[in-house]
Order: C-alpha cells, then structure tokens, then sequence
C-alpha cells in the first residue's frame, strides 16, 4: 500500500464483477513493496501460501497419523509432477 498501490487498488481490478480482484490486489501489495517490480514479487503470495499449506499439512499429519505420513504428503504438495 505503501508503494503507491493504494490509490490504484480499483484500477488493478480488472473486470467490474471480480469479487477476488482487490483483494488479491490487496495481499499482494506486500511483496511488491519488499521486492520491487520483478517476478519474484507478483509471486510472492502464492509462494507464501504454498509455504504455509505445506507447513500446516506436515505438522498436521504428523501429530495425527506419522512423522513419515506428513513428510510423504508435505513431499506430494512441495514436489509437483513433471510435465
């Protein structure tokens, strides 16, 4: 919000009935702010969701059924197929 994307939050939007838009808009911002506009910014939500999914999945797994049953599943969402 910092970089200026405040004011630019509806521009971003772009289609009048996108409910998601703003906000992703919004949670995104972030990473622009620390990256500047490179790549690795406009991926930086999706990185961090991933991170988090995975971390939640493993503890998760691992509490309730094994250590190797949440380092397989954590494996699973962290290595997608080839191709």
């Amino acid at each position: 919000m910092k970089a200026g994307l405040g004011e630019q939050l509806f521009a971003l939007q772009d289609k009048a009935f996108c409910g998601g838009c703003i906000a992703l808009t919004a949670l995104g911002s972030p990473g622009l702010l620390l990256f500047g506009d490179r790549w690795l910014a406009w991926k930086f939500l999706a990185i961090a969701w991933n991170a988090a999914t995975i971390t939640t999945a493993y503890l998760a797994l691992r509490r309730w059924i094994s250590p190797t049953a949440g380092l397989c599943f954590a494996a699973l969402l962290a290595l997608p197929p080839r191709g």
